[in-house]
């Protein structure tokens, strides 16, 4: 019996052993994975933001939860695209790899003491374009980009993924520069023949309004009827209502300032060679009293500096500039159009069941967020950038409707 006892006695020894090391490298990859999750997150907000500190601020968050960069044998890699697994190469999608090499207890004599562990995370960036095609009015291609040869960096310019219900169409001359285009549609479907960057992602799993949940206002009795400015003019909230084929707001060569506030317009609007400002703005686009939803055109060189409702007073109608109706019944392939004009402001332009055209050298900037929700965009000899910075907004980006955290 000894001389079996002592036989087994090293054996039963090295298991238990093996089972502790076992153990501990199992806690480590734990501990790991809480911290690539982490920095996967910290990182994606950056990313967000185009900050361009989302490696240092994933590092730092990895940190925070006990693995430093160079520290330990430590290393914390961000990185994107990703190579490998569900979202290889998806512009979208940012990748955390945490690697460490731990010392064992009982392993030695196997790995000469030394055991390497390595978790990964994935946070996928929420969409701020989304292209809808509900109404089916946008002549087979929910993004057209066309006839701007002689013009440089025209086309559509985005720091934040672009999801497109159909397909897309690029013309000669024009650009797509996007962290990602995702489109249900296929590759044989579009028709890519200007510049872009990266190839756009087709098959993309399909995406719904992500702001459906928010009631939309209501029409209440007429404060203006046919309301015009052609000078200098500070306009206050209110219902503007519009009178048989007239807009309900009509602004010519002048500059106009918007109080902050609902705006409720009736019949469509109309500013010609007019420069608009104002801050906490949400301009409600529908009809009534009589009066279809009309237009909404932007023209003769006008400039429209406005931007959204920013504090919690606004509720559900803070970060949306643009609302259209619902219920919008659409006049023309896109209703809502800027001809000859320059927008600059943070807002959403949620454009319910209708499209967008940008036409004459039309072109879009923000110094935070620009995004839009839309049946279908036409860009012609025009620019249109968003963006997605929404750090000034207290309860974060409004499209983050489920975790980023993918993989």
């Amino acid at each position: 019996m000894l001389p079996l006892f002592a036989i087994v006695l090293p054996i039963i020894i090295l298991g238990c052993g093996l089972s502790i090391d076992v153990a501990m490298l199992e806690l480590k990859r734990v501990q790991m994975q809480t911290a690539a999750d982490a920095a996967a997150r910290g990182a994606e907000l950056e990313w967000e933001r185009c900050s361009g500190n989302q490696v240092s601020q994933g590092q730092a968050d990895a940190a925070v939860n006990g693995f430093t960069n160079g520290v330990n044998n430590v290393s914390v890699n961000v990185v994107t695209p990703g190579a490998g697994g569900d979202y290889n190469n998806r512009y979208d999608v940012l990748y955390v790899t945490i690697t460490q090499t731990v010392r064992t207890i009982f392993m030695g004599a196997l790995n000469a003491g030394t055991a390497t562990v390595s978790v990964s995370a994935a946070a996928q960036m929420p969409a701020c374009g989304y292209l809808l095609e509900t109404a089916g009015i946008s002549n087979t291609y929910s993004l057209n980009l066309i006839n701007s040869a002689s013009l440089p960096n025209q086309g559509m310019f985005s720091r934040c993924p672009v999801y497109i219900a159909n397909n897309l169409y690029l013309d000669s001359g024009m650009g797509l520069d996007e962290y990602a285009i995702n489109a249900t549609g296929t590759a044989a479907q579009s028709s890519l023949n200007g510049s872009y960057y990266p190839t756009p992602t087709y098959d993309a799993r399909t995406l719904t309004d992500p702001l459906a949940a928010i009631s939309q206002p209501v029409l209440s009795a007429c404060n203006h009827t046919s309301f015009s400015a052609t000078s200098a003019t500070t306009l206050d909230p209110g219902t503007y209502c519009g009178s048989g084929s007239t807009p309900g707001m009509t602004l010519s060569s002048a500059n106009i300032y918007f109080n902050p506030g609902l705006y409720v317009i009736t019949g469509g609007m109309r500013v010609h060679a007019a420069s608009l400002s104002g801050s906490g703005v949400t301009l409600f686009f529908t009809r009534g009293n009589c009066n279809s939803f009309g237009q909404v055109i932007f023209d003769g060189d006008s400039h429209i500096d406005l931007s959204a409702p920013t504090a919690s007073s606004a509720g559900a109608l803070a970060t949306i500039l643009f609302f259209t109706d619902r219920n919008w019944v659409h006049t023309s392939p896109q209703d809502v159009q800027l001809n000859d004009a320059e927008y600059s402001g943070d807002g959403i332009w949620y454009i319910n069941g209708t499209g967008v055209q940008l036409t004459d050298g039309s072109a879009t900037w923000s110094s935070h967020y620009l995004a839009l929700i839309a049946d279908s965009v036409v860009v012609n000899s025009s620019t249109l950038n968003l963006f997605s910075d929404f750090s000034s907004i207290n309860t974060g980006n409004p499209f983050r409707t489920s975790s980023v955290i993918v993989q």
